[in-house]
């Protein structure tokens, strides 16, 4: 990965931090030191994806590595369930101003 995509990765996982306000998605603890962004779509798959904010959701380090290691159907689970919080709870507006942050320029 480049120095660029990492900076942007980064960047990515803060704005996704805050916009959920270090609070993890699955237990409702908000854990600012240990929270981390997760990739509802993984970026190893979906690399255009890699920088969308709509694909992204805190979780604490706990959670992050069950969904991590989850056996095949239940990474479907844990997808669609992040998903559905996508579509419902992640604030628009927030998404729609810091997008251009993290987006790569060409």
């Amino acid at each position: 990965m480049s120095e660029l995509s990492i900076y942007h990765l980064r960047r990515w996982s803060l704005l996704i931090r805050l916009r959920d306000d270090f609070t993890c998605y699955v237990c409702g603890e908000k854990c600012k030191k240990s929270s981390q962004a997760h990739h509802i779509y993984p970026k190893s798959i979906y690399p255009e994806k890699a920088f969308d904010l709509y694909n992204g959701i805190t979780v604490c380090e706990d959670h992050h590595q069950a969904v991590v290691h989850a056996q095949w159907t239940s990474w479907r689970k844990w997808t669609c369930m992040f998903k559905r919080w996508v579509q419902r709870k992640t604030n628009r507006d927030f998404n729609a101003e810091h997008q251009h942050k993290v987006e790569k320029r060409k």
